[in-house]
This record gives C-alpha cells, sequence and structure tokens, in this order.
C-alpha cells in the first residue's frame, strides 16, 4: 500500500510539471498530457523509462528519449506517467511588434 501510494504521488508531481510546462527554447523538451497541443506534429514514437528508474529522474529519462528521438514534445499517457509518445512539432513564430507607426 506505501509503494502504491508513493506512486501516485509521484504520478501527480509528474502531471503537474508537465502542465505547467512552457514554451521555450528550441532545444527544450515539452510536456503535455493535453493530445491537441501536438495534434498538428509529427508522431516520432513511443517512449518509456524502466520501472526501475527512480521516481525523482523519471522526467529526465523521458527527457532523453525524446531527445534521442529528434523529438521536442512528449504526450504523457494518462494511465502511465513513465511513458508516452514523443513528437516533433515546428515552434510557431516568434510575435513581431506591432508597427503602429
Amino acid at each position: 500500500m506505501r509503494r502504491f501510494l508513493s506512486r501516485c504521488v509521484a504520478v501527480g508531481c509528474v502531471v503537474a510539471a508537465a502542465g505547467c510546462a512552457t514554451v521555450g527554447s528550441d532545444d527544450q523538451v515539452k510536456f503535455t498530457t493535453n493530445p491537441s497541443l501536438v495534434s498538428n506534429c509529427q508522431e516520432v514514437g513511443e517512449i518509456s523509462v524502466s520501472s526501475w528508474t527512480r521516481d525523482a529522474d523519471v522526467l529526465a529519462g523521458l527527457d532523453r528519449a525524446a531527445r534521442e528521438k529528434g523529438a521536442n514534445f512528449v504526450l504523457l499517457k494518462a494511465d502511465a506517467a513513465r511513458s508516452g509518445v514523443a513528437y516533433r512539432c515546428a515552434m510557431p513564430p516568434a510575435p513581431q511588434p506591432a508597427s503602429g507607426y
């Protein structure tokens, strides 16, 4: 029971961290549980970390696996935070300043 609770806490932390992921530099891997964010992206494959991976190292392991596939986004599966689908998404163009003068 104790192990189950620690897994639930770990999954909650991963999902919370993924929900807070923001758009950053082009080389930053972003995590989401929202499929609409990757709907226009190219799927590059499933990724996962071992069940032996420490809970604190799960995101780093998924990040490494995504980078190895050339991905910059990971869609986390709702039923298992230790796996997901890696995507390569084109970054939106930077907003241009308004030229009202």
